[in-house]
């Protein structure tokens, strides 16, 4: 007769085994299901409800006396765990990084509020101005999934270095009313293509930074695309249109020529304008002097 084969404690051979077989399993979906987490965005949204008009203006007075919700959104964009950074897609890191860009370029400013300008940078910028603050772009150190990292940094080596995305121009806000708007709510991966046309649409719609003038052949841009103008190039290069550019200024209205409507965009695509640049507006962005002019 034939026994079955019984443990010392009476469970079946084999059994353990593939319990933990099961056990291993659920512990890696578990693992994957954390990495795989989306941020929670809750708490820079916070700073948008409360800090920032439908101008993109930020109260920076406010934030000053209430920073509780940015110090906490700084804390945990320091502390995010790099295996469930890894595990997100390319739209959601790109969009990740531009929200700590302008997260940072905020607590850069309120951390150095109310802001006077010196003698010498005064001669150069704004009294009021992020560029008064010394370092502001290239020496400021904040960490990053455990890293320190600059704001240029961040610009240059991740959304342009490693994601190749010049559209994030439209959404650098540089704590400057030059720059572009905030868009009242955090950008997120699951739709950043609309969000990208969405604030380079503001950006053709607003005449401090694109200005078509029919009349005098003239197109007017923003110096924020002249500094950054080789970003275009790897995505919209064109040898057809705009042949009368250098390559890179081609790229640029190339990128523009595609989201702007007629007449403008058929006067563009006729190639008998010549550019001009709007210098860079660099006064605060501060809701407080919303309509302050030195």
């Amino acid at each position: 007769m034939r026994v079955k084969a019984e443990s010392n404690n009476g469970v079946k051979k084999g059994a353990v085994p593939f319990r933990r077989f099961f056990l291993f399993l659920f512990l890696s979906a578990s693992l994957i299901s954390i990495h795989a987490q989306p941020f929670d965005y809750g708490k820079y949204s916070a700073v948008f409800y409360a800090a920032t008009s439908i101008q993109g203006m930020v109260d920076y007075e406010w934030l000053k006396e209430n920073p509780s919700q940015l110090n906490a959104f700084v804390h945990d964009i320091a502390s995010l765990d790099k295996n469930r950074y890894e595990s997100w897609s390319g739209n959601d890191k790109i969009a990740f990084y531009i929200n700590v860009f302008n997260a940072l370029c905020i607590k850069i400013i309120v951390d150095n509020y109310p802001i006077e300008g010196g003698l010498f940078k005064s001669l150069i910028y704004p009294k009021k101005s992020i560029m008064q603050i010394s370092g502001a772009f290239n020496k400021i150190e904040f960490t990053v999934i455990g890293e320190a990292v600059t704001l240029e940094f961040i610009r240059d080596s991740i959304l342009i270095g490693q994601f190749n995305e010049p559209r994030v121009h439209c959404t650098l806000s540089y704590g400057a009313r030059g720059g572009p708007s905030l868009p009242g709510r955090p950008y997120e991966g699951e739709d950043l293509d609309v969000m990208f046309r969405f604030a380079a649409k503001e950006i053709v719609n607003d005449s401090s930074m694109f200005l078509v003038d029919r009349n005098k052949k003239k197109v007017y841009i923003s110096e924020l695309f002249l500094w950054h103008e080789d970003d275009f190039v790897p995505d919209f290069s064109t040898d057809t249109l705009f042949a009368h550019l250098e390559p890179a200024q081609g790229a640029v209205m190339n990128f523009f020529h595609s989201i702007t409507i007629d007449p403008n965009k058929q006067f563009l695509k006729e190639n008998t304008f010549k550019i001009e640049y709007i210098d860079f507006d660099w006064r605060l962005n501060d809701k407080k002097d919303m309509f302050y002019v030195p």
